[in-house]
C-alpha cells in the first residue's frame, strides 16, 4: 500500500454573466463536465494526446471515483474575459473545455485537476 497522500481534486465550471441563465445555460453547464472528461476517449474531437492521456485518465477516475469531489460555478463577465480564463489554464497545464451555444461561449469547465492548482488559477 503507498503512503503518497491522495491528492484533493476539483472542478471549476465558469458561466458568463451577461448572457441569460435559462434552460439554455443549465444545458451548457451539464455538458461542459462531461465533455471535459470525454477528451480522454481517442475517439473525442479533441483528445488531448497519448502523451497527457494516462495521468488524466487517472485524474478523471479518482475524481468521479471520489463523490465529495468539490465542483464549483463562478461567474466571468463576457467573452473576451472567459477566453483569458482558459487560456490561463491552459498555460498553467489545466484541462478545459469551452461550450459553445449558438456560436456564442456560454461557459468553461475546468478541471478535474488539483484543487490547490485550480485555486491558484482563480486567484491569478
Amino acid at each position: 500500500m503507498s503512503n503518497e497522500t491522495p491528492s484533493v481534486l476539483k472542478q471549476v465550471i465558469i458561466v458568463r454573466s451577461d448572457v441569460p441563465s435559462d434552460i439554455n445555460m443549465q444545458k451548457c453547464i451539464a455538458k461542459a463536465s462531461l465533455l471535459l472528461v470525454t477528451r480522454c476517449f481517442e475517439s473525442a474531437n479533441d483528445f488531448i494526446g497519448r502523451y497527457e492521456l494516462k495521468d488524466y485518465q487517472k485524474t478523471v477516475m479518482d475524481w468521479i471515483d471520489n463523490f465529495d469531489a468539490e465542483v464549483e460555478i463562478v461567474h466571468s463577465d463576457g467573452a473576451d474575459s472567459m477566453e483569458a480564463h482558459e487560456w490561463t489554464a491552459e498555460m498553467m497545464g489545466i484541462p478545459t473545455k469551452p461550450i459553445h451555444f449558438k456560436d456564442e461561449l456560454y461557459c468553461i469547465a475546468v478541471g478535474p485537476y488539483d484543487a490547490d492548482e485550480i485555486d491558484k488559477f482563480m486567484n491569478v
